[in-house]
């Protein structure tokens, strides 16, 4: 066996093991589930506040919230993203962690993120704000197993009128 073989022969005997390694971790990091539910939120419909959405979702062992959502950049969306901390704040008593992953383009937002986050560190609720180019899927992560995935992310409510009379 010549030295380039046996060299040829120890890479893929590494790689047998690396790849049964990756097996190993892909089954043991298996989702189990529990429950499965599909909501189909028809145009013009009405009845689909967060709270409909995700009240199942907020208990007392709640603690941490990963929302990955790239499009919290237009007024209206930040507007929503802060309805949905309210409710996570005032559902779930032991809230300590909101995160959210957003696109580059919310980078815009900072400020209205800052204040955000200052508003939710007096309710002693830490509010971590990433920015991603990548972000392909929607969804929102609760650490008591709950997980929603939202083809609209935050943003299925249709867009308000915002110049109207009788609107205030």
């Amino acid at each position: 066996m010549s030295l380039e073989d046996n060299r040829r022969s120890q890479l893929c005997k590494q790689i047998a093991q690396y790849v049964s390694r990756a097996e190993l971790l892909k089954a043991a990091t298996k989702i189990e589930v529990g429950f499965l539910e599909q909501r189909k939120i028809t145009a013009n419909s009405v009845g689909h506040g967060y709270d409909k959405i995700f009240g199942k979702c907020l208990d007392d062992k709640l603690t941490a919230v990963h929302v990955q959502d790239a499009y919290i950049i237009a007024h209206h969306q930040i507007l929503n993203f802060i309805q949905f901390c309210e409710l996570v704040v005032s559902r779930a008593p032991n809230i300590r962690c909101i995160n959210l992953l957003t696109g580059m383009e919310a980078r815009n937002n900072q400020d209205a993120f800052n204040e955000l986050r200052d508003s939710l560190e007096k309710a002693n609720v830490v509010l971590k704000v990433e920015f991603s180019s990548s972000i392909h899927d929607r969804e929102i992560r609760f650490n008591n197993g709950w997980i929603v995935k939202i083809g609209r992310g935050l943003d299925y409510f249709q867009k308000a009128r915002q110049i109207l009379f009788g609107c205030l």
